[in-house]
């Protein structure tokens, strides 16, 4: 498919911006495997070929920030973390989106939005970007601080600013990591696309993993040790 030439190549950009990193895989044998599990043509794979050669170029230099693991699955998985001057100017804290009811966003998402203990949510923002929905549950624990769960079916890029705090590998969660400090949220489209309409900026402590093609985060003044207890 050409989207996913299209979001390999705009890898290359964002992977040519980021720091060292410590220990890249065989990209020439990965990559094609993986992209033979998706199904590509012969033709496309002949394509995809040019771009692992160019990724293979970059060599120890091309990284994503800071987390220790396998620099190629940024090629497809569904968090994004990359490394920025400086976190745009004018863009708004607020989580904004069409209230509805549960019901509604789990018709959106297409799936059952997750809620922790059984907990039911204060408020429910939906976001919808065209095929790109998010949905945002608000929760006011009596006995802890209140926090954002978002859930989404698109990518999640977060724009980590140089020389600020770095992305921490999660263990045990799959594709995870901890955030935090001053940073960019956006979602991206299926194509990789950025839709600037969802950027916003956060400092909230951030968890954030994937599970079953969905990207789920947590945002709050929670601790690590809390978050991971949850």
């Amino acid at each position: 498919m050409q989207g996913e030439i299209d979001i390999l190549e705009k890898d290359l950009v964002l992977l040519s911006r980021a720091v060292r990193y410590p220990a890249t895989p065989n990209l020439a044998t990965v990559v094609p495997e993986r992209l033979r599990a998706r199904g590509l043509a012969p033709s496309k794979l002949r394509v995809a070929a040019v771009v692992v050669a160019a990724l293979a170029a970059l060599g120890a230099g091309v990284a994503v920030v800071a987390p220790a693991r396998e620099a190629v699955a940024d090629l497809f998985d569904k968090i994004n973390i990359f490394e920025i001057d400086q976190v745009p100017p004018g863009l708004t804290h607020e989580v904004e989106g069409r209230e509805v009811s549960l019901e509604v966003a789990r018709d959106a998402l297409k799936f059952e939005t997750a809620s922790p203990n059984g907990a039911q949510p204060s408020k429910v923002l939906l976001q919808e970007f065209g095929e790109v929905k998010a949905v945002a549950l608000f929760f006011d624990p009596s006995n802890g601080p209140g926090y954002v769960l978002f859930e989404t079916n698109g990518r999640v890029g977060k724009g980590v600013p140089t020389g600020g705090q770095e992305a921490e590998f999660v263990e045990g969660l799959g594709e995870a990591y901890w955030l935090t400090g001053l940073r960019l949220v956006q979602y991206q489209n299926l194509y990789g696309d950025v839709i600037y309409e969802s950027r916003r900026i956060t400092d909230q402590n951030t968890l954030i993993w994937s599970r079953d093609g969905f990207v789920f985060r947590i945002e709050g003044p929670l601790e690590k040790e809390a978050r991971d207890a949850s």
